[in-house]
């Protein structure tokens, strides 16, 4: 394997759900006091995140190997078929997290580093012992989807430098997070064709079926849904007004999880499928506007 394909493992395309932090960063300008200078500092923090998460997605593909094996496509991983060294890997993630470290540091101070330092252990509770949430039922969905409000914790940092955003967005981020994760657990499911064999590779789905992944759904998008309307109201009324777009992309989302004909492939990069990018876009872009009004 050349050394570009040890690139792989990182992900450094999958820049999507880390543009979260501009939300954070719109956050403090509106109610952070936060005036010149944010869009560099918020690019910035977009950058420290950015790298953090790459950092971690190295981690998880090394401490995976030994179950990605048994997957039909995983098993195509770099590590996993053998192709990359893993100490190489694990080394990459190292600079990664240490460059994150090191720009949040200089970007927005203590408030920054400590926001992209959740962001890493995040990832370590996550992939690796003793908690290693990823293999527990329901706690796997919850403990990924905290990247959400982190990165809106860091857009918010960069510009700030200490507190954190409204609670009720985080919440509601956080909530969206999981929203995302469950749908992304029935594509897992269905590619696998049954709770049994999907639990060859990943525990936690012995305590699923597809019922129970679809109530979490449904559970998932009304507190998010909820929590955006409770932090329009508190925040800003006008944010209301794209509540509908919301309600769009939560349908667009269903109706793409729903689909039997989903090709498995997607389960891992399905957010940024046209209609379902298009449609949270179309209601990120429109609420950041009304935000800022």
């Amino acid at each position: 394997m050349s050394w570009t394909g040890y690139s792989r493992p990182f992900r450094l395309g999958d820049l999507f759900k880390n543009l979260v932090c501009f939300g954070g960063s719109i956050l403090a300008v509106k109610f952070g006091g936060a005036s010149d200078g944010w869009v560099v500092n918020a690019s910035l923090a977009l950058a420290a995140a950015s790298l953090a998460s790459y950092a971690n997605y190295g981690l998880n593909e090394v401490v995976d190997a030994h179950l990605d094996v048994l997957h039909p496509r995983k098993r195509l991983r770099g590590v996993a078929s053998g192709d990359l060294n893993p100490k190489i890997v694990l080394g990459g993630s190292a600079l990664l997290g240490a460059a994150a470290l090191t720009i949040a540091a200089f970007t927005g101070g203590i408030g920054l580093l400590i926001a992209v330092a959740a962001l890493i252990l995040a990832g370590f509770a996550y992939n690796l012992n003793p908690l290693r949430l990823k293999m527990v039922p329901y706690m796997d969905v919850v403990s990924e989807a905290v990247n959400n409000p982190i990165r809106v914790w860091i857009g918010w940092a960069a510009l700030t430098g200490a507190g954190i955003p409204p609670w009720t967005l985080l919440l509601s981020s956080w909530t969206g997070g999981a929203l995302l994760m469950t749908a992304k657990r029935i594509v897992e499911l269905r590619a696998a064709g049954s709770p049994i064999e999907a639990a060859r590779f990943r525990p936690s789905f012995a305590a699923y079926s597809e019922r129970r992944l679809l109530t979490m759904f449904a559970i998932y998008a009304a507190a998010t849904l909820a929590t955006f309307v409770w932090f329009s109201f508190e925040k800003q009324p006008l944010l209301l007004a794209s509540l509908p777009l919301w309600i769009v992309a939560v349908g667009v989302l269903f109706r793409f999880i729903r689909d039997p004909s989903i090709d498995p492939e997607l389960a891992d990069r399905f957010p940024s499928r046209p209609s379902i990018a298009a449609s949270i876009g179309m209601a990120s872009i429109v609420s950041a506007v009304l935000l800022i009004l």
